[in-house]
């Protein structure tokens, strides 16, 4: 640091030296050559040359001579600060802000249809009664309604009792051939013989009552149904029905009425039999 200030002060001395020789309060000086060239010179002698006194203890002191050079002050303040001019202070830099990062591309969201909009239901203005129901008619009337030609109630004692009744006006053994004839305007349909006596019986006991079915199976077999047996050949009305076997009237046997044969479920079987019914569904 001493050989620094001595070089500083050195050069300090020479501008000292060359200033004008009139300058306040300053000692003759040597001349810089025979400074610079001792070699025992220290910084004490330069600054006392310099100055052209010893006389003070420190820094502030020597710089407030007024007989020092004022070239020499400024160098000295430098030197013994150990500070090069500072440059002016920059403001800092604010931060440049960063540029906005690109947004990434969203995946394409399939478009959803937006549900139609359905208007509300509005009222009829003058909204008209339902029209009133007409009650079912009922195709076939309870069996209850029905009644015998008689007008009594359908039963297998009150069909037995009109069959029965019938005897006095056909007794057994009365000529009975094809040669009698009846239209059943119920049936539609005109029979001869066994045919005819067969429908004579069947409306005496119905009366008016149609048809209601007709079938081969001997359990459904009632007291009044008609039956046509031997292959389609003869036709017979049940008066009683038993077990395996029915009780029948019948015209045309033997050229006559005939009241109470019996006839056998296999003898009918046999035969293939078809009853018709008259009795209400």
């Amino acid at each position: 640091m001493k050989k620094l200030l001595s070089l500083g002060l050195a050069l300090a001395l020479s501008l000292a030296l060359a200033a004008p020789a009139g300058a306040a309060n300053c000692a003759p000086r040597p001349s810089s050559s025979a400074l610079l060239g001792s070699t025992a010179a220290t910084l004490t002698d330069i600054l006392s040359r310099a100055c052209g006194s010893s006389d003070y203890k420190d820094l502030n002191q020597l710089l407030g001579n007024g007989a020092c050079n004022t070239q020499l002050k400024v160098l000295l303040q430098l030197l013994c600060n150990g500070n090069k001019p500072k440059p002016p202070v920059q403001p800092p830099e604010e931060p440049k802000p960063e540029p906005p990062k690109p947004e990434e591309p969203k995946p394409p969201q399939p478009d959803t249809p937006e549900p139609p909009v359905v208007p509300p239901e509005q009222p009829p203005a003058n909204p008209e009664p339902d029209p009133p129901q007409e009650p079912d008619v009922p195709v076939t009337p309870p069996s209850s309604q029905y009644t015998l030609a008689n007008g009594k109630p359908i039963t297998t004692e009150n069909i037995q009792a009109i069959l029965y009744g019938l005897k006095s006006s056909y007794p057994e053994g009365m000529r009975w051939t094809n040669a009698n004839a009846y239209y059943s305007a119920p049936l539609n349909t005109m029979g001869y013989g066994c045919a005819a006596f067969a429908f004579r019986c069947s409306d005496a006991v119905f009366g008016t009552l149609p048809v209601t079915g007709k079938h081969s199976d001997f359990s459904r077999v009632r007291v009044g149904d008609i039956l046509r047996i031997n292959n389609d050949s003869h036709s017979v009305v049940v008066l009683e029905v038993k077990g395996d076997s029915v009780v029948v009237t019948e015209g045309n046997f033997n050229s006559s009425i005939h009241w109470g044969r019996t006839l056998t479920r296999q003898s009918l079987v046999n035969g293939s039999f078809v009853a018709t019914t008259r009795y209400p569904a």
